[in-house]
């Protein structure tokens, strides 16, 4: 068995590789414990050749998993059922929590749109019913004049027909 194989076997977690003078050291995180984030080049360098025994062998393994323990049990490889269903069920709260922000803040917006739009249909009708006031006093005084022309009209007419009535009653007596 080669030295590559041997390594393969030991099932290291991933970390920085470094060769320094044909042997490989490995550098750890350095967010582990200070005994743990030593380098494990002494394991790697009395790594048994072709010839050493596959007892050596395993007591080199067994040392790297008690070494690489504390590190498997900070960062799980799966997540259970349960932490998955508590992270769905947070994120479904977050949508609905932001959902109700969104239906409030449109709630919000409608009622400011309402008070607007109704100061405006109030300006809107003050304008409105100035306008009908300032035209009022225009109307009237025209309106005034047309009754007044009306009137004359009238008695011109009225005028107008008794002469009518006179010119006939002069006519027929000068025709007899």
């Amino acid at each position: 068995m080669d030295r590559r194989n041997n390594e393969d076997q030991m099932m290291l977690p991933s970390s920085d590789k470094e060769v320094e003078g044909g042997v490989e050291k490995l550098a750890f995180d350095s967010a582990l414990p200070s005994e743990q984030a030593q380098t494990a080049e002494h394991f790697i360098s009395s790594v048994p050749d072709e010839t050493a025994s596959q007892s050596s062998l395993e007591d080199h393994k067994a040392t790297l998993s008690k070494m690489l323990a504390p590190v498997k049990r900070t960062l799980p490889d799966t997540l259970t059922a349960e932490e998955i269903g508590h992270n769905a069920q947070q994120l479904i709260d977050d949508l609905n929590s932001k959902r109700k922000q969104d239906t409030q803040l449109l709630a919000d917006f409608k009622q400011a749109l309402e008070i607007h739009v109704q100061k405006t249909y109030v300006v809107v009708e003050q304008h409105l019913y100035q306008n009908y006031e300032k035209q009022r006093g225009v109307l009237e005084i025209k309106l005034q004049k047309l009754f007044t022309c009306l009137d004359r009209i009238s008695k011109l007419e009225s005028e107008l027909q008794d002469f009518k009535q006179a010119l006939q009653v002069l006519y027929q007596e000068m025709n007899k």
